[in-house]
């Protein structure tokens, strides 16, 4: 990846990605009374309809980050994303059953390869941001930390100076007079 490209266009690309791999199998679910009316299909074959896309995505998930980590995670983000186009297309078009399952199936490999690639591009191209981010974090909470005690010391002193003046007003005079009081700093 350019880096000159901009962050927020790619995450939107990478997120919107994402989004259509979940958004595929919930569409299908609210879709199934209409394609059993439509393609005329049995439980069995409404049910292959549902399964295929689920069963090749979860089986070539590791395959495919692997994949994405040997060949390049962009290129395979892209394959990954013209398959499941491609199939997304063939189910549309789908004159039989068999055509939408084979279908649901090709776009259950183009899941499982974009997937992983697009969280993987995620964490590879946020990543130098990240750790500057995280930079700037750990200073922020030390600075904060240092003004925490500051105010804490700031907020306990005027308590402190009222329970020594309480307990020197309890005590003998004897015994305060021997006692050392504490002075204000002037201020400026």
């Amino acid at each position: 990846m350019t880096r000159t490209s901009s962050p927020v266009a790619i995450l939107a690309i990478i997120l919107i990605s994402y989004f259509m791999i979940l958004l595929a199998n919930s569409v299908i679910f609210t879709g199934l009374p209409s394609i059993r009316a439509g393609l005329e299909l049995t439980p069995t074959e409404l049910s292959w309809v549902q399964d295929a896309y689920t069963l090749v995505f979860g089986g070539l998930l590791l395959l495919a980050a692997r994949a994405g980590d040997i060949v390049g995670r962009r290129r395979l983000f892209v394959i990954g994303l013209a398959i499941f186009g491609t199939a997304s297309l063939l189910i549309g078009l789908a004159p039989a059953g068999w055509w939408m399952i084979a279908g649901r199936a090709l776009q259950g490999v183009g899941a499982a390869i974009v997937a992983p690639t697009s969280l993987a591009l995620i964490t590879a191209y946020f990543e130098e941001e990240t750790q500057s981010s995280g930079r700037l974090v750990r200073r922020h909470r030390r600075h904060r930390g240092q003004l925490g005690s500051a105010r804490g010391r700031r907020q306990v002193r005027p308590v402190v100076r009222r329970r020594r003046a309480h307990h020197q007003h309890r005590g003998s005079a004897q015994h305060n007079a021997a006692r050392p009081r504490l002075s204000r700093p002037a201020r400026n």
